[in-house]
């Protein structure tokens, strides 16, 4: 699951990085992200219903940018969307239309609201979330 915030740096953060320090900013921001580890983890594995495996964050400064990926465990049936699948494929059931539908949750981390959009697939696929900070 990949996670995209735009426009996250604060203003000090903007100097600092207009100045030269952007790997500042990065290390600043990579000690908040470990401090906090554990209630990032949390707040996924609450909205997906999975067990994380493992967290990647990546500062961008251009353009401004922050990605939050989560490699999540699979969930659910597996054995069971596998089968379907299969059936799918000799043709003996026919395929769940495509496209995605989409959900809106909002949570709060610590310091910030963060409206999440859930968009699972309509054929039973991994959710994908994406949002925006207010």
């Amino acid at each position: 699951m990949i996670v995209e915030l735009r426009d996250v740096y604060l203003t000090v953060e903007r100097t600092l990085i207009d100045r030269g320090q952007a790997n500042m900013v990065g290390q600043t921001r990579l000690t908040f992200q470990q401090a906090m580890f554990g209630e990032f983890l949390a707040v996924v594995e609450e909205l997906t219903d999975r067990k994380v495996s493992s967290y990647v964050s990546e500062s961008i400064t251009s353009p401004e940018a922050v990605l939050e990926i989560f490699y999540l465990e699979p969930g659910g049936d597996v054995a069971g969307r596998l089968e379907r699948e299969a059936r799918e494929d000799a043709g003996e059931v026919s395929r769940p239309r495509g496209g995605l539908r989409v959900e809106e949750t909002t949570s709060v981390w610590p310091g910030a609201s963060h409206t999440f959009w859930n968009a699972r697939s309509c054929s039973g696929g991994s959710p994908v979330l994406a949002g925006s900070w207010t």
